[in-house]
């Protein structure tokens, strides 16, 4: 007795061409993620620190542990400099100018005013130093009242704007875009390469 039997046999040249689609696919989903990543983070560093600013506050960094930990060394708070620095109170939060030109952001103590200084002055104090400043904060040397700490996207976004920062996430953009039209262009080259090789024919 003999039994024919027969099975389907994939083509090398169709499992190769799976695989090639496969890979594709898997290539243009991360460049997609990739991209829309980059691109939300170019707009965040360009619009970000313009509300920031169109709202009419400042920012501030920190950059000693005088504060610590209310305000972080590296974090960045925002100021409403269109506080009344007359009615300024104990407890508040401060940035000013010292005596010897240093910003400086420190809790108010104690509100000075006496017929022998003019105008309204501070004492100022860290909130991790032991003592409070050794000169007087003058009311005219305010820069602004604290807000508080930025939130950390935020944060990101305003370090997005300095030179490193910038060159980073606009950098990285101009390297995904120039990246997926060198991709596309070569499948384009290969395309055309394929359309024009001669076909053979087997009699």
């Amino acid at each position: 007795m003999t039994v024919n039997s027969s099975a389907e046999v994939t083509p090398p040249a169709a499992t190769t061409s799976k695989k090639k689609k496969k890979k594709a696919s898997a290539w243009r989903w991360v460049y997609r993620i990739a991209i829309t990543l980059v691109t939300v983070a170019s707009l965040a560093v360009t619009l970000v620190p313009l509300m920031i600013q169109r709202s009419g506050h400042q920012l501030v960094l920190i950059t000693s542990g005088s504060m610590t930990p209310l305000y972080p060394v590296g974090g960045t708070i925002v100021i409403d400099p269109t506080v009344n620095r007359d009615g300024l109170r104990e407890g508040q939060i401060i940035t000013f100018k010292s005596m010897s030109g240093t910003t400086i952001t420190h809790r108010i103590v104690k509100r000075v005013q006496n017929d022998t200084l003019e105008g309204v002055w501070f004492q100022t104090k860290g909130d991790a130093n032991n003592a409070p400043d050794p000169d007087l904060a003058s009311a005219a040397g305010v820069m602004g009242l604290s807000l508080g700490v930025l939130p950390w996207w935020q944060d990101l976004a305003v370090q997005g704007q300095t030179p490193k920062g910038r060159l980073l996430v606009f950098g990285s953009l101009f390297l995904l875009v120039a990246l997926g039209e060198g991709r596309e262009l070569v499948r384009a080259v290969r395309r055309r390469g394929d359309d024009d090789a001669p076909s053979g024919a087997t009699a």
